[in-house]
């Protein structure tokens, strides 16, 4: 065999190679986007300013936490509380009124639930899943949509 050969021969086994190699690598790929598409949630978000109600569907990362799917949707400015955690201060320039007592509360609610449930933790630490329903509500406490404990 002469050396142009044995160079045809060489290029043609190293391409062999190369295309098994980007098929394996396209098949551990493609599983690897069929598990991230698995761990997309869609979240209903509804925000209450005390005057108007805005929703809409926030499509987030299985776990991901309110306060992130609220700052994909408004501008929110928190204050971060040992214990407690982040503590929401304003949303789209709405703030908490210490002398009209109005604050901004969260409600939760999973699907097909017909009844609002107070927040337990703050946004932050609210671990979101599949059709699940988020309220941020500003308003007194007692005309909230939902108890909420003293």
């Amino acid at each position: 065999m002469d050396r142009y050969n044995k160079l045809n021969l060489l290029l043609i086994i190293i391409l062999a190679v190369g295309v098994l190699y980007l098929g394996t690598e396209v098949h551990r790929l493609g599983g690897r986007m069929e598990k991230m598409g698995e761990s997309i949630v869609e979240v209903d978000l509804v925000i209450y300013n005390g005057t108007a109600e805005r929703r809409s569907s926030v499509k987030v990362t299985e776990g991901a936490t309110a306060l992130e799917a609220l700052r994909r949707e408004a501008s929110v400015v928190t204050e971060s509380h040992h214990g407690i955690g982040e503590m929401i201060l304003s949303v789209d320039g709405v703030g908490n009124n210490f002398d009209e007592n109005k604050f901004w509360l969260i409600g939760l609610r999973d699907g097909g639930d017909e009844e609002w449930r107070a927040a337990e933790t703050g946004a932050g630490d609210i671990r979101l899943g599949d059709d699940q329903e988020v309220l941020f509500w500003y308003g007194e406490s007692q005309e909230a949509p939902f108890n909420v404990e003293p």
